[in-house]
């Protein structure tokens, strides 16, 4: 929970403390003597359960002023109202164990995912000191996950579990809640093993290859498996509360390890076994650099470490110290401070894998970032947890085209670049993978990848790795659209539609097409004509993914019919808009229940916005078991 401290009366707001609440919900902040005002915000995927208040009141107008002297302490507790589930409820109760010791654990997290919809935020449950815990919640079937805490700052030691004593969502049992029912819900949890550590090691030198003495070498987690991390936390606080304070940049989040090369410019970073890395070095008076002669961590390599990995070397450049600087703020629109990464790109070089300026915010979401070379650039936010990256507009939240942001002149120091971002509006089980390419084949690295719902709410988000492969996760079930953005190329979209009891889908791709110089307008590619694809893979098991294009709006119907002719289940129904959609099929009847393997039938169907016919197409596909 975030404790935000302003002084009173509030005439500047960037002028305050933000601190977290420990899981025993105390909070303690060391102020000036003066007079405060103080607000409880929960994490932005919480605030359907627990509302945001201010002491003693709901709004800053008719908060309580708090005094506070000289070396006096003073008491603000606050009680946090829920908001109560609509219409008929039960209840879900349970307790949590050790499976071995059968000991009670405390402070574990329980996720209820709603699979009627899995829209909105789930509900979540934490075990008392006896490891019970309790939830009311409204009528229908849900998927309970126990979710002990991992965050690099404290780590329960034992592993998540889905229910019934599974680690994987697709065998977990669902759980239906009646009017009035009672249904209980237990876990045995395993203890984690014992983290192997390896080692990375390498060589920090200047461009003529002699060594860089005192250099700082810096180990992160990658943005793949933070983002991974922060989907699989579900509802709760973002697990990147920690950094490494590295100076010149700040607090680097997600950090795994911090050190200063040797006489000899060598490092030896120890890092747990079995995990992938990024790394970077530093030293004032040269650029910072990415591993391997990258500029930002949206397109370093990616160390994949299984036993010791060698090799890992950096040639810095030097860098000019010019006086301009750059600042401002990364918030969203309740003016709530968003954890972030900086980047500045330049609009003369327009791709990213060129020279770009790379900072982070402060806990406030403040940044400033100086040393910059006199030009144009696009500015652009990557949050650590919890919300979607954003380009600077002014006045805007959640520009996720670079072609639709404003473009900064940075000639001395510029203040007040301040970057509105949005929250994932929505959160489920679901995860899509894919690969984006270009249009000769080649593999883009570095894409923004954002799931958006039809309402243009921003549902999750990936980045593709060296490969062009990516993967969003904590997904709902149902429509969505996937949209790819990188600076230099056409944006690129593509729909997809899950339906319920499917909790993976893959091979979802697209093709970017290298853009034009910067204009602020953006264009997109539109089918010239109706188009059913192949379904891919085929044969399948136990998914296959079908593709179609319209090159209008039009009400489409996707079915799947048996050797019969008999309507197994309906894909898409509904109206879509032009462009190119997918769907997928988990090898289920309309009731969720699993067909036999065989031979199957899909056909699609459009018809005018006057209802007039348009297209019609069947294919086959086969089911192997």
């Amino acid at each position: 929970m975030q404790i935000q401290i302003y002084p009173s009366p509030i005439e500047q707001p960037t002028q305050w403390i933000q601190i977290l609440t420990g899981f025993d919900g105390k909070y303690e902040a060391e102020v000036e003597a003066g007079t405060y005002v103080l607000r409880a915000q929960p994490p932005y995927s919480s605030v359907r359960q627990w509302v945001p208040e201010w002491y003693n009141d709901t709004d800053s107008a008719n908060a309580t002023p708090i005094p506070v002297s000289a070396g006096g302490v003073a008491f603000a507790n606050i009680a946090l109202g829920t908001t109560p589930p609509g219409g008929p409820t039960g209840k879900i109760i349970g307790v949590v164990v050790d499976e071995v010791t059968k000991d009670p654990i405390q402070n574990v997290p329980i996720i209820f995912f709603s699979t009627n919809s899995m829209k909105g935020i789930p509900h979540v449950a934490f075990t008392g000191s006896d490891g019970k815990f309790e939830a009311v919640l409204g009528t229908g079937t849900y998927l309970v996950k126990a979710h002990p805490i991992s965050w690099p700052l404290w780590d329960s030691g034992y592993l998540p579990e889905w229910y019934d004593g599974v680690q994987d969502v697709d065998n977990a049992t669902p759980v239906d809640v009646g009017e009035g029912s009672e249904v209980t819900v237990d876990f045995a949890l395993g203890k984690k093993e014992p983290p192997t550590p390896a080692y990375i090691t390498g060589t920090v030198t200047d461009e003529g290859g002699s060594p860089i003495e005192n250099a700082v070498v810096v180990i992160t987690m990658t943005i793949q498996e933070m983002s991974h991390l922060d989907a699989e936390s579900g509802p709760i606080p973002g697990p990147f509360h920690d950094g490494l304070f590295v100076e010149g940049l700040g607090h680097v989040r997600g950090g795994v390890w911090k050190g200063m090369t040797d006489a000899e410019g060598k490092y030896k970073a120890e890092v747990i076994d079995g995990n992938a890395y990024i790394a970077m070095a530093y030293k004032q008076g040269y650029a910072l650099e990415f591993y391997d002669n990258q500029t930002n961590p949206l397109v370093a390599d990616v160390i994949e470490v299984n036993g010791d990995v060698s090799g890992i070397d950096f040639s810095l450049e030097p860098y000019t110290t010019p006086s301009n600087s750059i600042s401002g703020l990364v918030r969203d629109e309740s003016a709530v401070g968003v954890r972030s990464r900086i980047l500045l790109i330049p609009t003369d070089y327009g791709l990213m894998h060129h020279f770009v300026r790379f900072g982070y915010t402060d806990d406030k979401g403040a940044y400033s970032i100086g040393n910059v070379n006199e030009g144009k650039y696009l500015v652009l936010a990557v949050p650590f947890s919890d919300y979607a990256p954003a380009f600077y507009k002014e006045g805007e939240y959640g520009v996720i085209h670079w072609k639709d942001a404003d473009i900064v002149t940075v000639s001395g120091d510029v203040n007040g670049i301040d970057i509105g971002v949005v929250p994932f509006g929505s959160m489920g089980v679901v995860s899509v993978t894919g690969r984006i390419g270009d249009d000769q084949g080649s593999p883009l690295e570095g894409v923004n990848v954002y799931a958006m719902s039809n309402a243009e709410e921003i549902l999750g988000y990936g980045l593709t790795s060296a490969n062009g492969d990516y993967a969003i996760e904590g997904l709902p079930v149902g429509t969505f659209v996937l949209v790819a953005d990188r600076e230099g190329y056409d944006p690129a979209q593509t729909s997809v539609t899950v339906p319920t009891g499917t909790y993976s889908v893959g091979n979802v791709g697209m093709t970017m097409k290298p853009s034009g110089p910067v204009t602020g307008t953006e264009e997109e590619s539109v089918p010239t004509s109706y188009r059913l694809e192949q379904n891919y893979p085929n044969p399948f098991n136990p998914a296959t993914t079908i593709s179609f294009e319209m090159p209008a709006a039009g009400a489409a119907r996707l079915t799947v019919f048996n050797l019969l002719g008999e309507e197994v289940t309906t894909l898409v129904d509904g109206l879509l808009q032009a462009g190119h959609h997918s769907a997928v099929w988990g090898g289920t009847d309309m009731t969720g229940r699993p067909v036999s393997s065989g031979l199957y039938f899909y056909q699609l169907t459009v018809a005018n916005e006057s209802g007039q016919p348009e297209f019609s197409r069947i294919l086959k596909m086969m089911l192997l078991k």
